[in-house]
C-alpha cells in the first residue's frame, strides 16, 4: 500500500512538472512591459503599438514545450493586405508551383507570440494544427486575425546568476516580430481576400 502511495506521488509530480514545462513559463504585465519568465531566464518587453490584424499561416511551431524559449508560439506568416495585393496578379500564389509563391515568400514574416491566456493559445495552437492538416491534404490555407500589442525585446537576464546577458541575445532576435497576444480568432481566408 505505501508503494502504491509513493509511486502515486512520484507520478502526480511528473504530471505536475510537465503541465508547468507545457505552459511555456509566466508572464508578469506591468504599465508599458512585460517580463517572460523561462525555465532560467527573465526576458523584458516594451509594449509598442496595438495589433490588430489577420495573417496567412505558411507554417508554425509551438515554441512553449522549447526550455527558455521567448515564445509561446511561432508562426510564418503574411500579413493579409500583402496577400490580397499578391492574389490581384497571382489567384494562386499560396500554392508552391505559383510564379507568386516566390513573392510571397519574400513577404512572409516571423511573428513570435506570447499569449496572455490558456484560451487563446488553444486558438493559435489549433491554427497550426489545421494549417498542417490542410497542406498535408492539398487544401486551403488557414488565416489567422491576432489581437493584442506589439513588443520590443529590451532585456534578458539569466536569473542564477542576475546576469545581464542582453548584449549577446538582443542583436539575435532581430528577424523577429515579438506580439502579446490577447485574442485570436481562425478566420476563412477567402473572406478576408
Amino acid at each position: 500500500m505505501r508503494s502504491l502511495i509513493v509511486l502515486g506521488l512520484v507520478v502526480f509530480g511528473i504530471f505536475i512538472y510537465l503541465q508547468q514545462r507545457d505552459h511555456g513559463g509566466s508572464v508578469e504585465l506591468n504599465a508599458g512591459d512585460m517580463i517572460k519568465h523561462t525555465d532560467d531566464l527573465d526576458v523584458r518587453f516594451i509594449q509598442q503599438e496595438t495589433l490588430v490584424d489577420s495573417f496567412m499561416i505558411f507554417g508554425g511551431h509551438v515554441d512553449r514545450r522549447l526550455t527558455n524559449s521567448f515564445s509561446d508560439y511561432s508562426l510564418g506568416a503574411l500579413e493579409i493586405g500583402e496577400a490580397a495585393l499578391i492574389r490581384q496578379k497571382y489567384p494562386d500564389f499560396h500554392l508552391c508551383k505559383s510564379p507568386g509563391a516566390k513573392l510571397a515568400q519574400q513577404k512572409i514574416q516571423n511573428l513570435a507570440l506570447i499569449m496572455e491566456t490558456p484560451q487563446v493559445a488553444e486558438v493559435v495552437e489549433d491554427s497550426i494544427a489545421l494549417h498542417s492538416e490542410r497542406l498535408q491534404q492539398g487544401g486551403e490555407r488557414t488565416c489567422l486575425e491576432l489581437r493584442g500589442h506589439a513588443l520590443e525585446p529590451a532585456g534578458v537576464i539569466l536569473r542564477e546568476s542576475n546576469e545581464d546577458i542582453s548584449a549577446d541575445i538582443l542583436p539575435k532576435l532581430r528577424n523577429m516580430h515579438y506580439y502579446l497576444i490577447d485574442g485570436a480568432e481562425i478566420r476563412d481566408c477567402l473572406s478576408l481576400l
